[in-house]
């Protein structure tokens, strides 16, 4: 019964998720997850406890969104988030 549910979720996923991609080095953890109408999120995991994250940025070009753990919520244009090297 679990591999049939796993295999229901992952089937689901796919059909919402186009490429998700996972940085892990020593200075930061993230991933990134680009659904398939276009819009992206990218989360920085806590490194001191990967089941919290310290910054997420979601949208699609050419608005973001960036959300601080403490939900800090600021709206990003595409030219600054590119400038920022994120």
């Amino acid at each position: 019964m679990f591999a049939r549910k796993a295999a229901q979720i992952a089937s689901r996923l796919q059909l919402l998720i186009s490429e998700l991609r996972l940085t892990v080095d020593p200075d930061t953890q993230h991933f990134e997850v680009v659904f398939r109408d276009g819009q992206g999120m990218m989360l920085f995991v806590d490194p001191e406890d990967p089941t919290k994250f310290v910054q997420k940025v979601t949208g699609a070009a050419p608005d973001f969104k960036m959300v601080s753990a403490d939900g800090t919520i600021i709206q990003l244009p595409a030219a600054a988030l590119a400038l920022d090297g994120k």
